[in-house]
């Protein structure tokens, strides 16, 4: 059986076959975001994307950010079925995704930081219990879109370091008409907040910057992870690529709250794919 498995985030599509022989091909697409990408923007992707990339799947596993209800899950189910055909089609969450690639069938608490951020308690087959992602706007404690909002915060309140703001001035237009204009009237801003957050990387020792990286991850371990109950028995796993490149402040910053870091994973996929060799469902 030749699986088709998709890890859909808000900015990028991670597509993985794996056929009968073991080979396995491997290809990124945009994000396929519900909110953001129409039925027929998706279809015409797949057709032109995937399909001429990889050979014929039979079953797909698509995990997708956004798909969080069964309405949704549905709607997304809908549009891949126009592209794939009468193909068996499962639609999840990009977090039961996560929870799979980094728990596998143990217990735990996943965690997302990417460009968005989410949660969930797993006990090895399930989602237990989930925390609201309530997005960029309402919450994404911890994600790229929240550390760039604190920087474009910190850019006009004049609470960045000077080199910090020469550093933006340089690169973007940050004219407040601009910003705000981005920010408010246009589609997929929050990635265009969340490309703020490549601030921290040019400035890597910078105390100033350091605090505000501690007070977002703070947020999100305080107001996720620490209210689940198999926090103070489990591993903390993060996958997503702001966990990634700073898995050593996030182990510290949960070590000092008694709790135990766990796996870290720049994409899902490769949890994703030894999960379901060994399924094979």
């Amino acid at each position: 059986m030749n699986i088709l498995l998709a890890d859909s985030g808000a900015t990028k599509t991670d597509w993985h076959l794996i056929s009968d022989t073991g080979k396995e091909t491997g290809l990124q697409t945009p994000g396929c975001h519900p909110l953001y990408t129409d039925e027929k923007t998706l279809g015409w992707m797949i057709k032109e994307r995937v399909l001429s990339s990889v050979p014929a799947p039979d079953v797909v596993y698509f995990y997708g950010a956004g798909c969080h209800d069964e309405e949704t899950c549905r709607r997304v189910q809908t549009s891949l079925s126009s592209a794939f055909g009468e193909l068996p089609i499962h639609v999840g969450s990009d977090m039961l995704g996560a929870a799979r690639a980094l728990c596998g069938r143990e217990p735990g608490i996943a965690c997302i930081l990417g460009t968005g951020s989410n949660s969930c308690q797993y006990d090895g087959v399930s989602i237990t219990r989930q925390i609201p992602a309530l997005g960029y706007i309402l919450g994404d404690e911890g994600s790229a879109a929240h550390l760039g909002r604190m920087v474009l915060q910190a850019y006009f309140y004049e609470e960045l370091p000077k080199e910090a703001s020469r550093y933006l001035e340089k690169h973007h237009s940050m004219q407040k008409a601009h910003i705000v204009k981005e920010v408010y009237e246009k589609n997929r801003n929050s990635r265009f907040i969340a490309s703020f957050s490549r601030l921290f990387a040019e400035f890597p020792d910078h105390p100033s910057l350091n605090r505000l990286l501690d007070r977002s991850f703070t947020e999100f371990i305080e107001r996720h992870v620490l209210k689940y109950d198999l926090a103070d028995t489990t591993p903390v796993h993060f996958t997503g690529s702001v966990a990634w490149h700073h898995r050593d402040r996030l182990s510290l910053l949960l070590q000092n709250r008694n709790r135990v870091p766990g796996r870290f994973l720049r994409s899902p996929m490769p949890g994703l794919i030894k999960w379901h060799q060994k399924s094979r469902v």
